[in-house]
């Protein structure tokens, strides 16, 4: 680096006279040969914006950077100029907006369009390899007579405790969804129907251990339908239609 203006130093957490000391792999999180490659291949009289992680040189902290490079000269060389743009507020905000479109607001576990769309990735990858799996559908035994007789407050509570135990599950083989109501939904990769009846008992087991919500004992059990891809269907909606009739 051989200038840099104070705004740049505030970004960093230096000094613009500071900043000169250190170079771009020094301030950057990302890949070192990566950030080289670009700069070598940033063509001459053309401009280049994409997001970068930086990184604050003192603390090592890191921040989600837009950068804005460019050829220029200066005192007769050839120099890339760089502009850089604090964005980790609108990544954060990006992020939130992302999270209330695939994550169900109340269990945090990812919801049906979520869900919908992994089971979508699982049978295109069927097409071009030998794939299987299932889905499980999971819906609770009059679950309405809780929220009737003691309110929704509780049955909330209720829900989310039965989340708590279905996140317990081998992230790397199932996949955990809230779909809506008292449904949830399970998908299980790489799993037979045999697994998928074992992953169902697994299930069951969990739903046995009574609930005990301010000082009131639950007692939850649920039904649980399965489908099989390909064998019950070949697209989302037909698993999903299967595994519910199969409750």
């Amino acid at each position: 680096i051989v200038l840099a203006n104070k705004r740049a130093g505030l970004l960093y957490g230096v000094s613009e006279e500071q900043l000169t000391k250190y170079n771009v792999r020094e301030i950057s999180s990302e890949d070192n040969q990566q950030t080289k490659k670009m700069m070598e291949e940033l063509p001459q009289n053309a401009s280049f914006v994409f997001e970068w992680k930086c990184k604050r040189p003192i603390d090592g902290t890191v921040f989600d950077g837009e950068v804005a490079l460019r050829r220029s000269t200066w005192s007769g060389e050839e120099v890339i100029v760089a502009v850089v743009r604090d964005i980790s507020d609108r990544k954060k905000h990006e992020e939130e907006i992302r999270h209330l479109a695939y994550y169900d607001y109340l269990t945090g576990l990812p919801n049906r369009v979520f869900i919908m769309n992994e089971l979508q990735k699982e049978l295109d990858k069927g097409k071009s390899e030998a794939t299987q799996g299932a889905i499980l559908f999971i819906d609770l035994d009059n679950f309405k007579k809780i929220n009737d007789s003691f309110g929704h407050f509780f049955g909330d509570e209720v829900l989310m405790r039965l989340a708590d135990k279905l996140s317990q599950l081998n992230r790397e083989e199932y996949l955990p969804a809230r779909i809506g109501g008292d449904e949830f939904v399970i998908l299980c990769y790489g799993s037979d129907l045999h697994g998928a009846m074992e992953t169902a008992g697994l299930i069951l087991e969990l739903f046995r251990e009574d609930i005990m919500i301010h000082e009131t004992i639950f007692h939850i059990t649920c039904s649980i339908g399965i489908a099989v891809y390909t064998k019950d269907g070949n697209t989302v909606q037909e698993l999903f239609k299967n595994a519910d009739m199969a409750l």
